[in-house]
């Protein structure tokens, strides 16, 4: 983005704005006085400096203006077809944008539930931990081994 030229007049650098943009180059104008004219591609500055050039101000007619106000119609329709052929992943990944509780969370949030009532919150001596469990609680085999593992096995501080 460079700076192509200053204007004393808002509506003139609109009409240069207007008589790029008709050429082929994309500007735009900086609202403060004086008014600056900045062409956004810097390749075609050499061109716009041309087109410029050939300006005077107050003399572009309404032709000018309604080509610039043609092809702005015409960016806006293929951006706007463009815009409806979009698509938000995020939103077809989580299933739209109002999504609830699925069935698989459900089951999990019910499952949980149920065991924690039926094992009295984690009680180790209840049935439901025993059968939930690889190896008996309450079997002196099991406190044995616990007692091995923290005595002779990884830990020597007994």
């Amino acid at each position: 983005m460079r700076k192509l030229t200053e204007l004393t007049s808002e509506g003139d650098a609109g009409r240069l704005v207007d008589a790029l943009l008709v050429a082929g180059i994309d500007s735009e104008v900086r609202a403060r006085e004086p008014w600056e004219v900045w062409v956004l591609d810097d390749d075609d500055l050499a061109r716009a400096r041309q087109v410029a050039g050939q300006f005077t101000p107050g003399a572009a007619g309404p032709d000018v203006a309604r080509a610039a106000a043609a092809i702005r119609e015409q960016r806006e329709r293929r951006q706007s077809r463009a815009g409806r052929r979009m698509v938000q992943v995020a939103d077809q990944w989580r299933g739209g944008p109002a999504q609830g509780v699925g069935p698989v969370t459900l089951f999990l949030v019910i499952g949980s539930v149920l065991v924690a009532l039926y094992s009295d919150f984690g009680d180790p001596l209840t049935m439901t931990i025993q059968n939930l469990s690889i190896e008996p609680w309450d079997s002196p085999d099991f406190y044995e081994r616990c007692e091995r593992a923290r005595c002779g096995g990884w830990s020597r501080r007994c």
